[in-house]
């Protein structure tokens, strides 16, 4: 799938503090995509508003959701036996946490099903949306540090391609092993913004 660029052309001429030239600015749009996805890899994140299925192993009773900030969830499921039940019993914190219930949890399982939850814990299906309406200033700043770094590299060679769960981007080699790499400042502001990996099935 195809993801909007993190920053824009205009981030950049506002960080260099002048226009940029027309050679420049094409070379730099194909940068602000391999940077981007760059970010999106190191962070597990994606920024941009997203509805998406995650599958997750609960903790006790919880689900921390991977991808923030969350803004609405969906629906909640259990798989048992290789079905999604629905879940009737869970609350969401309104942050990235849902805590299912203990009892009733879920409704209208066979008697096999019983005896499957005896013995095993159900992945938990989430559907939710999650995102930024604006990306992050600092995310955006990042984005720009590197592209700028990079403005006086040789052009971008092969392609190769990089995911993030199910999640799947396009990227320069330079992106991977030249210019177009983070700091260690950069993966500090980052840092912030790391999600633990996780199954995911995107829903349009």
């Amino acid at each position: 799938m195809s993801l909007t660029p993190l920053a824009t052309i205009t981030d950049v001429e506002e960080r260099m503090f002048r226009d940029l030239t027309p050679g420049e600015a094409v070379r730099i749009e194909r940068m602000l995509i391999d940077v981007s996805a760059v970010v999106r890899n190191y962070t597990r994140q994606l920024f941009t508003t997203t509805r998406a299925t995650e599958r997750v192993r609960p903790v006790g009773h919880r689900i921390r959701l991977p991808h923030r900030p969350v803004v609405t969830v969906h629906s909640v499921s259990l798989i048992i036996e290789g079905t999604a039940m629905p879940a009737v019993g869970y609350i969401w914190d309104g942050a990235d946490e849902i805590w299912l219930s203990e009892a009733g949890q879920i409704i209208n399982l066979a008697e096999t099903a019983y005896e499957w939850l005896a013995s095993n814990t159900p992945v938990a299906e989430i559907d939710y949306t999650s995102g930024y309406a604006t990306i992050p200033e600092d995310v955006v700043g990042v984005v720009c540090s590197v592209v700028t770094r990079a403005l006086s590299a040789p052009g971008a060679g092969g392609i190769i391609s990089e995911a993030v769960g199910e999640y799947t981007y396009r990227l320069s080699e330079a992106a991977a092993q030249g210019p177009l790499t983070l700091t260690r400042t950069e993966k500090d502001i980052l840092g912030t913004y790391r999600a633990f990996a996780t199954q995911a099935e995107l829903r349009w």
